[in-house]
């Protein structure tokens, strides 16, 4: 079984950061991880809820 995890946005802070990195070395031991981080839309701020979806 493998898991993905999709982050949508920007990165995070670095205590963030290090708690993904610890639970994805602690749960790798039993299945296999992704991690995806999406980029958010550059012009987010100017376009409509029904744009961004």
């Amino acid at each position: 079984m493998k898991i993905n995890f999709i982050s949508v946005g920007k990165d995070n802070d670095s205590y963030i950061n290090s708690g993904i990195l610890h639970f994805t070395q602690r749960i790798s031991h039993y299945y296999k991880v992704d991690w995806r981080i999406i980029p958010p839309p550059k012009n987010s701020a100017s376009l409509s809820a029904g744009v961004l979806k």
